[in-house]
């Protein structure tokens, strides 16, 4: 890689996580989709997809189990999934034009355009597992959507997500998912801090939790 493409993927990357409005996060990542994965792949060698999906793989079977990949963006966690064995997956995200290029994967069953911070289009328990990666990150979402995420899953339901550390106690993801403990709606299984990019910062709390039976 040049150091202009160098200088650009970090550009890249300053500006998703300066994001402020819900409005400029959308502008962002629809101006972005076409040059998304060549930015986080090749830019920046972006670790966090396959750690994420490794990571759901340990706690809940392949077979059969159909996974909500939250905030799935253009389909490279969904497609680390379909690697390790898990057929049934489905994507959301709010924005069209990342959504467009997930499709062109060909590894969802749907794909949905919806805002996390809404009621999500999903009847009680729909999903045996659910996985995000890259959704709770600085500039982006908060805690607030876990429990519409969590009435989405089934009773036992495992769900694996990255939060990142500079927003892990600011931004109140420490104090949900120890309220979400102590009322015995989940239980940790995993928790473990890593890398999001190759050599980068260890900034990257991987978390993965079981819905309740």
């Amino acid at each position: 890689m040049s150091d202009s493409d160098e200088r650009k993927a970090k550009a890249f990357l300053r500006d998703a996580y300066a994001l402020v409005t819900e409005s400029d996060t959308l502008a962002f990542y629809d101006r972005w989709a076409e040059e998304y994965d060549a930015q986080l792949e090749r830019g920046l060698h972006y670790l966090a997809p396959s750690a994420l999906a490794r990571a759901l793989a340990r706690h809940c079977a392949s077979n059969g189990a159909a996974v909500l990949d939250v905030g799935c963006g253009t389909g490279l966690t969904g497609c680390c999934l379909r690697e390790i064995g898990f057929s049934t997956i489905d994507g959301l995200d709010f924005s069209a034009a990342m959504l467009e290029q997930a499709r062109r994967k060909g590894v969802y069953r749907n794909l949905i355009e919806t805002d996390l911070n809404g009621i999500l289009p999903f009847d009680d328990g729909a999903y045996g597992a659910a996985i995000s990666t890259g959704t709770f990150t600085l500039g982006h979402v908060g805690p607030e959507p876990m429990d519409e995420l969590l009435r989405a899953l089934a009773p036992g339901a495992v769900f694996a997500c990255s939060v990142h550390a500079k927003i892990w106690d600011c931004k109140g993801f420490a104090t949900k998912f120890g309220a979400l403990q102590s009322s015995g709606a989940i239980r940790a299984l995993e928790q473990r801090t890593g890398c999001f990019f190759e050599g980068g910062e260890p900034v990257a709390i991987y978390c993965v939790f079981q819905k309740s039976e």
